[in-house]
């Protein structure tokens, strides 16, 4: 997968989620209000499958962080060795 189509991916989704946010915001109190039995069932249905999704997102950048971090401390470990050891006499691993 080319990685800035990744990124802006994440990007869309952020702003996808923002607005669907902000709808569920403001029509939030008006649907309690007027909704009839069919619509809640399909509201429950609907928040079974966003919360279902935002778990999966929830592992899914946990794991991100987790590797990039891991990744990081390795790329900060082999930057310190190598101002510590010279290239020449960099211990072998």
């Amino acid at each position: 997968m080319d990685l800035e189509l990744f990124l802006d991916s994440l990007g869309n989704l952020g702003a996808l989620l923002s607005v669907a946010l902000e709808q569920v915001q403001d029509a939030r109190d008006e649907f309690i209000l007027n909704a009839n039995e069919k619509q809640f069932g399909s509201l429950e249905h609907s928040a079974t499958e966003v919360r279902f999704c935002s778990e999966q997102f929830e592992r899914q950048f946990n794991r991100i962080e987790y590797l990039v971090a891991k990744r990081l401390s390795m790329c900060d470990c082999c930057t310190k060795q190598a101002q510590v050891f010279p290239h020449s006499q960099a211990p072998k691993s």
